[in-house]
């Protein structure tokens, strides 16, 4: 199917491990873009019956078949989990290249899982994928966190998105925030 690459990376928190699971070409083709694919595996991985707060409640980025091209709207993707906010199933959009570059390193979705018992970020560039140690990163705003990560790396160009002290402190409506203006601000999902 063409603007898929067919793949979801899975990160594992706890066990800090990833994994690269296939989709099946009828989920794309029924569940269209990031909010369909988010919404499939939520529903069908039953991690919407666990506490919004518990290591069973999975974070998933899902993008669109136009993500990475020219297509105007195409840099959007969608952040799911179920809502610290509401306690139901939520979601939020959010724009800049993030999404553009899980395509570009050949995926179309990524779940987020476990909890890590100290803070952590996730480096994907293509099939490698580490998961780093952030507690340096702990209790920054997030436009610091963004350009540590960057000057760290030693890629100015590097896609980041990460959560602040909101989200670490465990405010219901925190966001995730990318670029200096990009917010996923609705259901709380920077919690």
């Amino acid at each position: 199917m063409k603007g898929y690459w067919k793949k979801r990376l899975i990160l594992d928190l706890t066990s800090r491990t990833s994994s690269v699971e296939a989709i099946e070409d009828e989920i794309l083709e029924d569940f269209v873009g990031g909010r369909g694919l988010n919404s499939h595996f939520l529903f069908n991985s039953q991690t919407h019956h666990h506490d919004a707060l518990s290591p069973e409640n999975c974070l998933v980025i899902g993008t669109g078949p136009c993500n990475g091209t020219e297509i105007p709207g195409s840099s959007r993707f969608t952040i799911s989990a179920r809502s610290p906010l509401t306690g139901f199933i939520g979601d939020s959009n959010s724009g800049a290249s993030f999404g553009s570059e899980i395509k570009y390193a050949g995926y179309d979705q990524v779940i987020i899982r476990g909890c890590s018992e100290a803070p952590v970020y996730v480096l994907v560039e293509d099939d490698r994928v580490e998961i780093r140690d952030a507690r340096s990163l702990w209790g920054l705003e997030t436009d610091v966190t963004q350009e540590a990560i960057r000057r760290a790396l030693q890629d100015p160009t590097l896609e980041v998105i990460c959560i602040g002290p909101a989200g670490e402190n465990l405010v219901r409506f925190a966001s995730i925030i990318g670029g200096f203006e990009n917010a996923s601000g609705r259901t709380g999902m920077g919690l």
